[in-house]
C-alpha cells in the first residue's frame, strides 16, 4: 500500500462517520512508520471531520503507528487506548482527547469530556521534564590496585574566559 492509498481509505473510512455531536476541536497528527512511510493528521472542528496528507503543528495529540494499525483503529477494529497500552502505537499530547476518537469510531458517546480529563503523561513528556543532577560526591577514599587509599580527585571543569583584550583597539 503506498501513502497516497493510505490517505483515500482513511478519507472514505473517516467520511462515513459522524463527527457532529463533537463540538470540542482535536487535531491529530499520525506518523506512519513501514509501509506507506508519511504523516498525515485528522482534525474536527465545528463538527466536521478532515483528513488531510500534511503535518499538523499545532496539534493535540502526535501518534506514531504503522499503516496497519492505523487502519485498524479507523475501521474500529483496534481502540487507541489499548493500542497505546500494548505498545501498537506511541503517543504524546493529551491523550485523553483520544476519547473523542473512540466515540467517533465506535458511534458511543461512554468517554468523559477531555476538557474534563487531565492530560495523560507520556514517556515523551517525561524526557522534557527537568532532570536533577546528582549531588557530587565528597571526596572519598578510592582503592588503588596497589591497595593504597588515595583521595578522588575533583573534576575541575571550568568554562573558558573571554578576554576583554580581544576586542579593545591596540594603541600606540
Amino acid at each position: 500500500m503506498t501513502y497516497q492509498e493510505l490517505v483515500s481509505k482513511l478519507k472514505d473510512t473517516y467520511q462515513e462517520k459522524d463527527a457532529s455531536k463533537i463540538s470540542e476541536h482535536l487535531a491529530i497528527q499520525f506518523n506512519i512508520q513501514g509501509e506507506a512511510e508519511g504523516a498525515l493528521y485528522l482534525e474536527i472542528a465545528n463538527g466536521q471531520l478532515h483528513v488531510e496528507p500534511y503535518e499538523y503543528y499545532d496539534r493535540d495529540i502526535l501518534v506514531t503507528t504503522s499503516a496497519a494499525d492505523l487502519l485498524a483503529l479507523a475501521q474500529g477494529s483496534l481502540d487507541i487506548l489499548e493500542a497505546y497500552q500494548s505498545g501498537k502505537i506511541s503517543a504524546e499530547g493529551n491523550l485523553a482527547k483520544t476519547l473523542l476518537l473512540n466515540e467517533i469510531v465506535t458511534g458511543s458517546s461512554e468517554a468523559p469530556s477531555p476538557a474534563e480529563s487531565a492530560p495523560v503523561e507520556t514517556s515523551a513528556s517525561a524526557e522534557s521534564a527537568p532532570v536533577e543532577a546528582p549531588a557530587p560526591a565528597e571526596s572519598a577514599p578510592v582503592e588503588t590496585p596497589a591497595g593504597e587509599n588515595t583521595p578522588a580527585a575533583k573534576p575541575s571543569v571550568k568554562a573558558p574566559r573571554m578576554s576583554r583584550k580581544k576586542n579593545r583597539k591596540r594603541h600606540k
